[in-house]
């Protein structure tokens, strides 16, 4: 189930082992296999087994990464790896437990079935918390709108956050020209998702 929160769960769970100093990598398969590519066989070996040095490895989205049959080859090799370890494992999927319990081809059963034997399913039905942030950010936006009055001419500017959460201010210069329309001087800053202008009776 996408944005419910599963990789932010699996990372407080690194985190606090971490603390601890409980040796943890979270990664994905992309990222694995991007290191994979273009090494030799027992390079590839060597980089897979360095992997069980961790007292927990945590997998974050199977199921995103390329479908080749290297991918999949590879994503074999280290599930079987750890398997074979017998060391804790965590993984995160937008996968059901029904497609991993009925893979649509050999290869990917191999992989399904064995982490199916050393994981413990758990559904995560949150709500999508990506979509609710954005819900969120887009009422705030509307609350900040700010407006001030030229000649009549009403002039609605809604302000954005940044990346941060911090509200950024736009300094601006503004002409009435002779058609009755604003143009723009000078407009410093960035953030603002956008501008109405509209006519409006406005006292002198």
């Amino acid at each position: 189930f996408r944005s419910t929160g599963k990789s932010f769960f699996a990372g407080c769970i690194a985190n606090a082992l971490l603390e601890k100093g409980v040796p943890v990598l979270m990664t994905n398969f992309s990222r694995i296999l991007n290191t994979l590519t273009g090494m030799h066989f027992e390079d590839r070996n060597q980089f897979i087994h360095s992997l069980n040095r961790y007292s927990l490895l945590i997998i974050d989205d199977l199921g995103i990464e390329r479908n080749s049959d290297f991918a999949l080859e590879q994503v074999f090799n280290v599930i079987d790896s750890r398997y074979r370890s017998k060391k804790p494992l965590i993984i995160t999927t937008n996968l059901t437990l029904s497609e991993l319990n009925n893979a649509a081809d050999i290869a990917h059963k191999r992989i399904y079935d064995r982490i199916l034997e050393r994981c413990v399913p758990i559904r995560i039905n949150n709500r999508n918390i990506r979509q609710d942030n954005a819900t969120a950010n887009l009422k705030k936006t509307k609350k900040i709108q700010k407006k001030s009055c030229i000649n009549g001419l009403s002039v609605v500017l809604y302000m954005s956050a940044d990346e941060n959460g911090a509200k950024k201010e736009v300094q601006k210069t503004w002409r009435l020209s002779s058609a009755g329309r604003a143009s723009a001087l000078q407009a410093e800053g960035r953030g603002f998702e956008s501008l109405s202008l509209h006519h409006k009776n406005v006292p002198t």
